[in-house]
């Protein structure tokens, strides 16, 4: 039987879901990392998203119609609101740039869950979190204990949609850390010969870019994505 009302309504339907498809507003935290800034730079240029909202210490990015950079107190993030359908989280330091297991637990744990708990408290229904490869809450590893801790705390936020990507070793082609470019070779040598594939290095820009394909092509409810996953998702288009 032929039903005006139900093609009518699901034209419409079909309309708003390719508008709000090609108009999504995203917000940032962690913008002017290795990661970060190759994940702003891209969402700018994608058709598909209308704004972007970096939440930054100080300016970094030059003015672009669609970026909007907020100058933020990290220890006061709950108190803000802010608009957006996906959440971005890749801030990060290391130990030996923060001083101490204090203050890098400050970066990487606390900012990052507050950033999460404001990104719920204003209602964004997609929250991606850049972890690593090897968290665990019970881990007697610093490092890989706090990443677990944080995973599991965002997690308890019952986001819409929770990706948690947990890269090995991150390629960042401007780190002048000697030891880092050495693992970088070490691992993605290794996985040549189909060993420890989770180790390997993925670049900062692939990083970036695999996060958004994710969003704009997965509707999981929650899933954590390791590095082979991640490089597939890199050599795809949007």
């Amino acid at each position: 039987l032929y039903t005006p009302g139900i093609k009518l309504s699901a034209c419409f339907t079909s309309i708003f879901l390719s508008c709000r498809k090609n108009s999504m507003k995203v917000v940032v935290i962690g913008g002017s990392g290795a990661t970060g800034r190759h994940l702003v730079r891209e969402l700018l240029a994608s058709d598909k998203v209308s704004m972007v909202t970096a939440l930054l210490r100080r300016p970094f990015f030059e003015a672009h119609p669609k970026l909007n950079q907020i100058i933020v107190d990290f220890d006061h993030l709950t108190d803000l609101e802010i608009l957006g359908d996906i959440a971005f989280s890749c801030l990060g330091t290391t130990l030996e740039a923060a001083g101490s297991k204090e203050k890098q637990w400050k970066v990487d744990y606390e900012y990052q869950y507050s950033f999460a708990q404001l990104a719920s408290k204003c209602r964004i229904p997609t929250f991606v979190l850049v972890s690593a490869y090897g968290s665990n809450k019970n881990s007697a590893i610093f490092y890989s204990s706090m990443k677990g801790k944080l995973e599991e705390a965002v997690v308890q936020l019952d986001f819409e949609h929770t990706y948690i990507f947990q890269p090995g070793m991150l390629d960042r082609p401007d780190t002048d850390r000697k030891y880092e470019k050495l693992f970088v070779r070490l691992t993605n040598g290794i996985a040549k010969l189909g060993l420890f594939k989770n180790y390997q290095a993925t670049h900062v820009a692939d990083l970036a870019h695999a996060m958004i394909v994710c969003v704009m092509t997965r509707k999981d409810k929650m899933k954590r994505i390791l590095t082979p996953e991640i490089h597939e998702l890199a050599r795809q288009k949007i």
